[in-house]
């Protein structure tokens, strides 16, 4: 079924305005700087850096292209929601854990 409507399988039915960027130059930039820190990933021994630097880098270099673009085309709304909405999900996940790691920990002793 989503191979015959594949509008159905889109992740938000409230996004009704959709940026295109299989196009722009962003589209291109983004998987190749993912590439390159999967490469610097791999090649740890070669650079002794840890594997987090590269990782934390490019993710930081990705989430300004976006958030540019999303500028430019003045979604800033949709922008602040979405960050909200992860850092949200974030947020619930750290004190789930706490709450575990503590009852854990009050069970051992």
């Amino acid at each position: 079924m989503l191979f015959v409507l594949p509008s159905l399988s889109f992740a938000s039915v409230q996004a009704e305005h959709r940026i295109d960027l299989t196009q722009h130059w962003v589209g291109f930039a983004t998987p190749a700087i993912f590439i390159a820190a999967y490469v610097l990933v791999m090649a740890e021994e070669f650079f002794h850096l840890r594997k987090s630097k590269p990782v934390v880098l490019t993710t930081g270099v990705i989430w300004s292209l976006i958030a540019y673009i999303d500028a430019t085309h003045e979604f800033n709304h949709e922008a602040e929601i979405a960050v909200r909405h992860n850092f949200l999900e974030y947020a619930e996940l750290m004190l789930f854990l706490l709450v575990a790691v503590t009852y854990i920990n009050a069970m051992q002793e």
